[in-house]
């Protein structure tokens, strides 16, 4: 009989990464984990048919607190295809400015032994007409970006177009990294997070929204979510139909959308 097909080994930086800064926001924020009628995570995520019916591949996990703050985690884990990708979704209320804190982290077989890495502090208001937004919010992480993604080892992700940048930052950072370059990168994730924590605990200087753009906070923040998580932009969710089936992918949709 042929030898059984090894499963790959895979690299778990990324997932490392990942939940240290989970575990470092929620512990900062002092947020609770919320959990489904069993007691589980929000949503437990199965595999829907072929060879990966009903076994257990990831978890969406929400922690929030009384003010609209929320967090959400994202897992799926697929040992047997080489598939790993951990994201944290950080949420600010409805009603604030402060930007939404975004890390992703993923392998597949796709990626050829590489992360995807991503990590972005998203805006809550239109970049080209508050100047002094795109200061206070972007200025203390420009110098250590251009830094980062300036190391050997690090490269651009081609896949993302104008129309993905377009509803991210232009201070996202994206980029293709073998495993001993992500952890170049824990430099980066950690002046981000630092800096958004800094803008939760003490919030933006006054005055620097006008008061028509604090009115439309919350209606920009849904349709510019709406667009985000749409397979306009990403293809990801075609994938998701197929690997967890349509209703538990809007699901997701819903948890990542819901303010």
């Amino acid at each position: 009989m042929p030898d059984a097909p090894q499963v790959p080994e895979i690299d778990r930086t990324g997932r490392t990464m990942v939940l240290a800064t989970l575990d470092k926001i929620v512990g900062a924020l002092g947020l609770t984990e919320e959990h489904n009628a069993d007691g589980d995570a929000v949503l437990p995520l199965f595999g829907a048919g072929g060879p990966l019916e009903g076994q257990r591949i990831g978890e969406f996990r929400v922690f929030s607190r009384a003010d609209g703050t929320r967090v959400v985690y994202s897992a799926l884990a697929v040992d047997a295809f080489g598939m790993d990708t951990h994201q944290v979704y950080a949420y600010t209320a409805s009603d604030s400015a402060v930007p939404h804190l975004f890390l992703d982290s993923a392998i597949s077989p796709n990626t050829d032994g590489t992360f995807h890495f991503g990590l972005d502090l998203i805006p809550r208001v239109d970049l080209g007409a508050n100047l002094d937004y795109s200061e206070v919010v972007y200025g203390p992480v420009t110098e250590a970006r251009a830094e980062a993604l300036s190391q050997p080892g690090v490269m651009g992700v081609p896949s993302l177009g104008p129309l993905q940048w377009s509803i991210r930052s232009p201070w996202m950072a994206a980029a293709i990294v073998a495993p001993d370059d992500l952890r170049k990168l824990g430099s980066i994730v950690d002046v981000y997070v630092d800096h958004w924590l800094g803008l939760m605990n003490n919030g933006l200087p006054a005055g620097i929204l006008t008061a028509a753009e604090t009115a439309i906070l919350d209606a920009r923040d849904r349709r510019n979510r709406e667009a985000m998580f749409s397979p306009r932009t990403n293809p990801v969710w075609g994938l998701l139909d197929k690997l967890v089936g349509p209703d538990v992918a809007q699901a997701m949709k819903d948890l990542l959308i819901k303010r």
